[in-house]
């Protein structure tokens, strides 16, 4: 509800006393709002103000075909142009699903009212295009209009352009990249565990004085912000090792997944149960052929994804023996952690991706 401000204000010890409880008020009431007004979304007023805009675009225009995304708001205006003229073509996409949604955060009673919703809103809706086979198969549950599952797509021209340099040898990095969700923690902590043991083996052992990584072990996470992540780095023995740096562009960002040692993904889980997400950053992942360290139990999708064949990396042994193995002999190491080596890369291509959308029946 607050991206971390509640927790920050719960922390500081500074923050005057007769304003941490108002704020921490005004944020909750705020939660509340969206809960009972933000139907179907918080962007619900764009709904209200886009009304007269919405019919000079359409007066203008005229469309034969329209494409509602995000935010959920998007689609009961695309709804209100189909039904001014009903021969529109209108596809609707879902990189996150709607009343479905993998971390609906707004319970059941609100759930019902958002699938009632969902399900009047997309009912003269043409196609519906999802990004996962089992959300496509949930969506095919809940309505009449033709869906398709469309993966995520990435740049492989930029990826095959990067190759992976060998100049940083001296240095053992460990990269995540993009957004960490609280439903992502629970497989984190099991890294962290794991890594606190990798530290401690390293310097028991001293291998860092003969092994070729001899300069610098970093495990960066990029692009992410987050409270609880810089509270549970700061109660590591070894926090040291760990670096939070800002976003950085896409370019960038496919530079450095493909210099990392390992890329790493904890997978999601909420209240103990598996969530069927695999997240769309695996799919760059895998376009870099990179080596991949993904911690959880393993969402029928994401089976699918790798056809079965990425070892289960749910425990801090498992995950400990990995880092061992990989610091001592790196280039050595089974190609099971490279899921992008395994997989016919085309099929994430933009242009096989764009001729799949063209194709859209």
């Amino acid at each position: 509800i607050d991206s971390g401000i509640v927790n920050k204000l719960e922390n500081n010890k500074n923050f005057p006393f007769f304003l941490k409880y108002p704020s921490k008020l005004v944020l909750k009431f705020k939660f509340l709002i969206d809960i009972f007004l933000g139907i179907p979304d918080i962007e619900w007023p764009w709904i209200l103000s886009s009304q007269k805009l919405l019919k000079q675009i359409y007066k203008k225009h005229k469309p034969f075909l329209i494409i509602s995304s995000y935010p959920v708001s998007s689609h009961l205006l695309a709804a209100k142009i189909k039904k001014m003229d009903p021969r529109i073509k209108w596809i609707s996409e879902f990189p996150d699903l709607w009343s479905q949604n993998h971390i609906y955060p707004y319970g059941k009673i609100r759930q019902r009212i958002d699938t009632f919703l969902e399900k009047n809103t997309l009912h003269f809706c043409d196609k519906i295009i999802t990004c996962q086979p089992g959300w496509a198969n949930k969506l095919k549950k809940l309505h009449s209009a033709k869906v398709e599952y469309i993966p995520h797509c990435i740049d492989l021209d930029l990826h095959n352009k990067q190759i992976k340099k060998n100049s940083e040898k001296n240095i053992f990095t460990i990269r995540y990249l993009g957004t960490l969700y609280k439903e992502q923690f629970s497989y984190l902590e099991i890294f962290m565990e794991a890594f606190e043991n990798f530290i401690d083996y390293i310097e028991t052992n001293k291998l860092n004085r003969k092994n070729r990584f001899n300069k610098r072990i970093s495990v960066e996470f990029i692009g992410t912000k987050s409270d609880d992540l810089l509270r549970l780095i700061s109660s590591q023995k070894h926090k040291n090792y760990y670096n939070i740096l800002p976003k950085i562009s896409y370019e960038e960002s496919v530079k450095l997944m493909h210099n990392s040692n390992l890329l790493l993904l904890p997978l999601y889980s909420k209240d103990g149960l598996l969530i069927d997400w695999f997240s769309s950053k695996i799919i760059d992942y895998i376009g870099s052929r990179n080596k991949c360290l993904i911690i959880g139990d393993h969402c029928e999708d994401f089976k699918k994804l790798t056809n079965n064949k990425y070892p289960l990396i749910n425990t801090k042994k498992v995950c400990l023996e990995i880092l061992i193995k990989l610091f001592n002999k790196y280039e050595n190491f089974s190609d099971d952690l490279s899921i992008g080596e395994k997989l016919d890369l085309s099929q994430f291509s933009i242009k096989t991706l764009s001729s799949r959308f063209i194709n859209l029946n």
